[in-house]
């Protein structure tokens, strides 16, 4: 399956999340900066059980350019989710492959 997020708020994104019932293995996870001029600074977070965890520390991406956020794959367990914030916004898609077990 894939997940496609653009950030076009100062708020963080939900890239991926699968669901209340099911276990994700996120395979890849590739955020790309869309603009033509600037530099991104983008933070990619797990969140699970009320707490997040960082993954990328804004990151300089930039532009036209895109980041392989994981070197292995990441299981998300029932309820958790990827999340996505950037600096400046609207310069962001992020794409995500992952298999849903249900």
């Amino acid at each position: 399956m894939m997940a496609a997020a653009s950030v076009t708020e100062t708020s963080t994104t939900t890239v991926l999340s699968p669901g209340a019932s099911a276990v994700g293995l996120v395979r890849s996870l590739n955020v790309c900066n869309v603009h033509t001029a600037n530099t991104a600074a983008v933070e990619v977070t797990v969140a699970t059980g009320g707490t997040e965890y960082t993954l990328a520390v804004y990151t300089q991406v930039t532009c036209q350019q895109s980041l392989q956020v994981l070197s292995q794959p990441l299981v998300l367990n029932v309820g958790d989710s990827v999340r996505l914030t950037c600096d400046p916004v609207d310069q962001v898609d992020a794409i995500a492959s992952y298999l849903k077990i249900t």
